[in-house]
Order: C-alpha cells, then sequence, then structure tokens
C-alpha cells in the first residue's frame, strides 16, 4: 500500500515537473527573448550608437548603447560608447563609470583591448578636466600617453581627440592648478609658441644660497609666519641649512629676471639636477653632488620674462584657443 502511495507521489510530482518546464519555465524566459536575438541586433544597436555620437544627438546614442548592453552586457565598446556619450551629455559621473567599466571589460576582447584601454582613459581624462579635478585630469591622461602607442593616439570616433589635444587639456590642468612652468613646458612640446615678445631664454651666472625659500612679503629680510614657504622638511618654520641637509641648494639669478623655466646649472664641469622653479621669483632649487657652498657662482639657462602678469595671460590664451 505504501509502495503505491509513493509511486503515486512520484508521478504526480514528476508531472508537475513537466508541466513546470513547459508553461512556467517557458514564461520565465519570454522576457529573455533578446539573449536569443541574432548579432546583427547587437552590432546594429552599437553602429546607430556611435552614428549617434558623431551627429552630437547623444540621449539617442546612450539609448542605443543602452539597448545594446541588454543584449551583451560583458562587451566593453557598450560601455565605451555609453561613457562617451554621457560626457558629452555633460552626466559626467555616469561618463566616468561606464568608462571604467569599459577598462575593466577590455580582457573580453583581447583583439582591441590597447585602444578600448586608452580612448576609456582619454575619456575619464577629459571628465576630470571638466569637473575641476585637474590632478586627476594629468594622472589620467599620462596614463594614455604613456602607452606604446600614446603619441599616436586619436579617438576613432572623433580625431578631434588625440594626442595633441590631450596635452593641450593637460597643459591647462597644470595652468589652473598654478603650474605654470609645467603648463609652459607642455606648450614647447608641442611647437607651441605664445603670442608674446616678453620670454627670453637667456644663460647666465646664479649664486648658491642654503636655507628653504620664502616669500618676503613685509621686506623684513627673513621669514614671517604666515609668509608662502616651500618647508622642505615640513617643519612648519623656515630652515636656513636644511636643504644643505637634504643635498639641496637654492639658486638666484644674478639678474632680476622673473623665471618662467629653468633648464641648466653647471659648475666646475658639474650638472646639477633641478627641482622646482619659483616661477614669477629669481630663484630655483638644485640637487647635485658635490654641493656647493652659499655664495659659490654657478652657470645657469633660463627662460624669463619681464612683465610676469602680461605672460601669465599670453599663456592662457595660447592654452584656451585650442
Amino acid at each position: 500500500m505504501r509502495m503505491r502511495q509513493t509511486i503515486k507521489i512520484l508521478t504526480l510530482f514528476s508531472s508537475f515537473t513537466v508541466v513546470l518546464i513547459l508553461f512556467g519555465c517557458s514564461e520565465k524566459f519570454s522576457d529573455d527573448d533578446f539573449l536569443f536575438d541574432p548579432p546583427e541586433q547587437y552590432d546594429a544597436l552599437i553602429e546607430s550608437g556611435w552614428a549617434h555620437f558623431q551627429n552630437g544627438l547623444y540621449q539617442e546614442a546612450i539609448d542605443s548603447f543602452t539597448g545594446a548592453s541588454e543584449r551583451n552586457a560583458i562587451e566593453p565598446e557598450v560601455y565605451l560608447g555609453l561613457g562617451w556619450s554621457y560626457a558629452r551629455n555633460l552626466e559626467l559621473i555616469k561618463g566616468e563609470n561606464n568608462l571604467k567599466k569599459a577598462i575593466a571589460f577590455a580582457i573580453f576582447d583581447s583583439l582591441n583591448l590597447a585602444k578600448i584601454t586608452a580612448e576609456s582613459l582619454a575619456g575619464i581624462g577629459l571628465i576630470k578636466l571638466a569637473s575641476g579635478n585637474y590632478a586627476e585630469c594629468i594622472t589620467y591622461i599620462d596614463q594614455v600617453l604613456e602607452l606604446e602607442a600614446g603619441e599616436s593616439f586619436a579617438f576613432s570616433m572623433d580625431l578631434s581627440v588625440n594626442s595633441q589635444s590631450l596635452k593641450i587639456s593637460k597643459a591647462k590642468s597644470h595652468y589652473y592648478l598654478g603650474e605654470i612652468e609645467q603648463s609652459y613646458l607642455v606648450l614647447q612640446d608641442l611647437g607651441i609658441d605664445i603670442d608674446c615678445d616678453c620670454v627670453q631664454t637667456v644663460t647666465g651666472t646664479g649664486t648658491v644660497s642654503h636655507g628653504e625659500y620664502y616669500q618676503d612679503i613685509d621686506g623684513s629680510g627673513s621669514w614671517d609666519s604666515g609668509e608662502p614657504l616651500d618647508d622642505r622638511n615640513g617643519n612648519g618654520i623656515w630652515d636656513n641649512t636644511n636643504t644643505f641637509s637634504f643635498g639641496e641648494v637654492l639658486i638666484s639669478v644674478n639678474e632680476n629676471h622673473q623665471l618662467v623655466t629653468s633648464s641648466l646649472v653647471y659648475s666646475d664641469g658639474v650638472d646639477y639636477t633641478i627641482i622646482k622653479t619659483y616661477e614669477g621669483t629669481n630663484w630655483f632649487l638644485v640637487t647635485g653632488n658635490p654641493i656647493s657652498d652659499a655664495g659659490h657662482i654657478v652657470g645657469v639657462e633660463y627662460t624669463y620674462t619681464d612683465d610676469y602678469s602680461g605672460f601669465l595671460n599670453k599663456l592662457l590664451e595660447a592654452i584656451t584657443s585650442y
């Protein structure tokens, strides 16, 4: 008797399972029919997405790429398209998030891995510039330029985004961070001259000093709390021998020139490494071996201006005209 009941239960269970498979499961998968769509539908959505993008129809591009993502959620080109389209649509957070997804999924497209990575990094860099995160903009652009084909980079869907335009964005970021020397040097690397006769490169002499650089705003001849200080050891006060102990010395050019950049320091056959230029002053910081005594005269080569504010305006004009 028990055997018959068990057989009946198993028969009912089997029947229910068959019904579930035939009706319940088929209904469940009915919403996922796109999984079985022919690949042309995905390809068509990608194609229409880029067509809308190139025509400036960014919301339509987003819609197409979103449809493509519903058909294949691991293709990096989906997120590349979404990222760039959101960015051009001024939805910067969504743009950045999708471009980071493109980088993460790029491993699934080994043939285009380098291209997708570079185009995604470039997009993130420009998003950082647009959102005012200038230091991060420089970091991402440098990552693009440091890739094997970085110097010949061009975004395949907008050739105006290329290695030159990225360097201009880098120059802008340096400028807005107050890193004037770096901004100027980027333009020099591109062969772009600023429209200003006030900039000259000369060879001359400089005098060695020991101690940290500060701006003597009140003209007292010594550092006062609150005056700008390049605090090399981070102790919050000016030290007159600190840089020497670090193997660093200050150089002041022996003309009252306002420095834009310094390029060479030499003495007794030794070339010293320039650490930084204090733009707009006649000072810069160097390191080398042996370290010269205070008051020692060294040879220097540098670029300067007699009109620093005018130079800044012309530099800004140059980097914003591209």
